[in-house]
């Protein structure tokens, strides 16, 4: 499938204009990164945007966007994806159904994608066992969820040792009661389900 476009998606919650204009921007850098669109489910966020290295060794370096739950997508990430395929790594950017309409289902959407990698990435130079994983806020909390969570691979058939390392980039990492946010749970238009 061909990779969505910014005007294929259904508005998400307002953000503040500075952060619009970054998501925009980094819409402009990933424009012309060719890559394919696999989907798992039938929601539009239910998919992986796949970017093969010229020369892959193998390596398969999945990401998911920040946008504090509630906003982002996958192919705004492709800018990455040129300095992966200098190292040979296959990139692929990981989309999830996003709050406050789906607040608990973006980690499971994110299991059933990499599951979807695993199955799929070979095929686009990938080593299914060969998988990292990535993100950046709260792209970078799920990263680290998936990570060290170890009661979701066997439901998709994944060693459990599926995730051969993480990288999280700012994340929020104790969502605790006892966390020490003041503006934790993030302001959604309604409240938690």
């Amino acid at each position: 499938m061909p990779l969505l476009r910014f005007e294929d998606y259904p508005p998400q919650l307002p953000r503040p204009e500075p952060i619009l204009a970054f998501q925009n921007e980094l819409w402009d850098r990933s424009r012309d990164i060719e890559g394919v669109d696999i989907a798992w489910g039938d929601d539009i966020y239910q998919r992986i945007a796949i970017y093969p290295a010229a020369k892959p060794t193998g390596a398969v370096f999945a990401f998911v966007h920040g946008g504090r739950w509630t906003s982002g997508h996958k192919e705004a990430m492709a800018f990455m994806a040129p300095a992966f395929h200098d190292a040979g790594i296959t990139f692929a950017s990981l989309g999830h159904r996003l709050a406050p309409s789906h607040f608990d289902e973006g980690f499971p959407d994110l299991c059933n994608g990499i599951a979807c990698l695993a199955a799929n990435v070979d095929r686009h130079g990938g080593d299914p066992n060969r998988i990292f994983i990535g993100g950046h806020s709260s792209g970078g909390h799920y990263a680290a969820q998936l990570a060290v969570t170890g009661d979701w691979q066997a439901r998709h058939g994944l060693a459990r040792n599926v995730i051969k390392g993480c990288l999280p980039i700012s994340g929020v990492y104790d969502v605790s009661s006892e966390a020490d946010y003041a503006d934790w749970p993030p302001a959604l238009s309604c409240g938690r389900r």
